[in-house]
């Protein structure tokens, strides 16, 4: 199974009970789609059955859900009809039976809610006019800030991206170094120019899904394999929270840089995902030395090299050339092997399902073993100090 057939395995998930008034029906509706990948949605329309009262259907509904998501406008707090009061009297049945439960305010106009120590309010979409002009980006960072506030118990991931942008790539045309690698790989540059976007999340890896797209699935898998028997029970059953859109290695070396590198070097978890044509861009190559340096001080940075395409080229031509072009990066970051010292779990460079599950596996076998020493079992009794476990 290739990284673009990865399944979407069935794992439990939190239920997200979604409220909204008549006339948000249309964001209630994209809403439901963007969120089925992540989570157990339910919305009234798509749920509510002839089976036996509505109310007392929705009723039982938010009593099992386990968080509640409200589209919040002035159409959903001006209750001068029996639909938009259901609004309200959705929210208060949900907080009478669940206390302490996330109730998480999607805000698309200046109405202002009733919160509580328990309430989420997003403002990402606030003031957009439709659902339909949202990029899938901006609904890819929604969707990953409701996952996390529903999600009580939960390994947070950080993920770096190096791979170009629209505007970077199309800085490298007529690179002779790029241009001799295309030309060994049989690609031509304007093919290949279109497999990247406006943010380094659009890219995607051999003119596939985007890597934004990769991630949700990646998600859902690593989640998995924290179902195994043998994960230590303070990892069972925690959702993984990737944070994507981290841009901090990019910047000037300034006092923000130095304080993301150090952040970075006491992380538990950190996935790199490098796309090899785009370490030709001097920016790239800037943010592949910073992370070269967090490897040598990280034991558990898992590090991906994904292929330019597929797998279906002779890649010893490739890493030839990549060993040329920057032998400075290529033992931390450009050689494909699965490294087993415990001091990087690191790259692939035909990146598969198989070998993403292989490593982060490895990676929680022998985090765990490191907390179960003497000197973390104290760790190990409350979670890897840095994972956000419970938060």
């Amino acid at each position: 199974m290739g990284i673009f057939e990865i399944a979407l395995w069935g794992i439990a998930m939190h239920q997200v009970f979604i409220s909204y008034s008549s006339g948000d029906r249309g964001w209630a509706e994209v809403l439901e789609q963007r969120l089925i990948p992540h989570v157990n949605v339910y919305r009234d329309k798509t749920r509510l059955t002839a089976a036996g009262p509505f109310q007392d259907q929705l009723f039982a509904a938010l009593e099992q859900s386990t968080s509640l998501l409200i589209i919040w406008s002035e159409r959903a707090r001006d209750g001068q009809n029996k639909w938009k009061e259901w609004v309200i009297t959705e929210r208060e049945h949900f907080r009478a039976k669940h206390p302490d439960g996330p109730i998480i305010y999607l805000l698309l106009d200046d109405a202002i809610p009733q919160v509580d120590a328990h309430t989420h309010k997003l403002d990402d979409v606030k003031g957009e006019n439709s659902p339909e002009k949202i990029s899938d980006v901006s609904w890819g960072q929604l969707i990953h800030k409701v996952k996390k506030a529903v999600s009580p118990s939960r390994i947070e991931v950080d993920a770096y991206v190096l791979a170009c942008t629209t505007a970077e790539f199309a800085t490298l045309k007529g690179n002779p170094n790029l241009d001799t690698v295309l030309h060994t790989l049989g690609l031509d540059f304007n093919k290949v120019a279109a497999w990247y976007g406006p943010t380094r999340e659009d890219w995607r890896p051999a003119g596939m899904q985007q890597v934004a797209n990769i991630f949700n699935q990646l998600e859902l898998m690593a989640a998995e394999v924290l179902n195994d028997d043998g994960v230590p029970e303070f990892l069972k059953g925690n959702q993984v929270i990737i944070n994507r859109g981290l841009t901090e290695l990019w910047n000037p070396l300034d006092d923000p840089v130095h304080a993301e590198l150090d952040r970075l070097i006491k992380l538990d978890f950190i996935w790199v995902f490098v796309d090899p044509l785009s370490l030709y861009h001097p920016i790239i190559q800037v943010a592949a030395n910073r992370i070269a340096g967090v490897i040598k001080k990280n034991r558990w940075l898992n590090l991906f090299i994904v292929d330019p395409i597929g797998g279906i080229h002779d890649r010893g031509c490739l890493r030839e050339k990549l060993m040329d072009d920057f032998s400075s990066l290529y033992d931390p970051i450009v050689k494909p092997q699965i490294r087993g010292n415990r001091i990087c779990l690191g790259g692939v460079d035909v990146w598969h399902a198989h070998d993403f599950e292989r490593v982060f596996r490895e990676t929680i076998r022998l985090r765990s073993e490191s907390s179960l020493t003497t000197q973390g079992r104290q760790s190990a009794e409350r979670g890897f100090a840095t994972m956000g476990a419970g938060g």
